[in-house]
């Protein structure tokens, strides 16, 4: 910190600001756009109250850990979220999965069979800003597909709104009844059905 500090010219400026990330590399201050990949995937923080060119941004300490080698959840993961350990792969693209019928343990095998290239992330819709983030920046930590389970016959308008501006994730949309086509994010989807019995 005091590095980045004295490179600033600024002790009030422990971190990276926009202005720097800009003079370090041409357009860096892009980086942490709000439509950046580092800032939709939530690797990065940026504070909210400086001006522009003083807006300071760092590696969202999860990641950090996860670089040091420890691979505990985020603390803001929604309660009864269950999370596969992440596995090297070679992953297809992210894309997004809607699947109902059945009960939950048939629709959670066939996104397995579907994807046997990602880990799961299965959790109940994210009500919180905080919960969404640590939904996000665990499955692109991670490499999971996230699994939201549904109890609804549509997708809440914050829930579609998340997944658009996720598209580096692979999303699932588990449902026991059919979901409402109008009420599906706005991104190519593909349907799988799953049986009774």
């Amino acid at each position: 910190m005091r590095l980045v500090a004295y490179l600033q010219d600024n002790v009030q400026l422990p971190r990276l600001t926009l202005a720097t990330l800009a003079r370090m590399f041409p357009d860096g201050h892009r980086l942490a756009a709000p439509s950046a990949p580092l800032r939709r995937a939530c690797l990065i923080d940026t504070t909210t109250d400086n001006p522009w060119a003083t807006t300071m941004c760092w590696p969202a300490p999860r990641v950090m850990w996860a670089l040091a080698g420890d691979d505990a959840a985020d603390p803001d993961l929604p309660p009864g979220t269950h999370r596969d350990p992440p596995y090297p792969r070679e992953s297809a693209d992210p894309e997004l999965i809607v699947i109902s019928g059945a009960d939950r343990d048939s629709r959670i095998a066939a996104v397995r069979r579907r994807r046997p290239d990602r880990p799961l992330l299965i959790c109940p819709a994210p009500t919180t800003p905080a919960s969404w983030v640590a939904v996000i920046r665990e499955a692109s930590v991670g490499g999971h597909a996230v699994v939201l389970e549904l109890t609804g016959r549509s997708v809440d308008p914050a829930v579609a709104d998340r997944i658009a501006r996720a598209p580096g994730l692979t999303w699932v949309l588990s449902s026991p009844t059919e979901l409402a086509l109008d009420s599906l994010p706005r991104r190519p989807w593909t349907e799988l059905r799953v049986d009774s019995g």
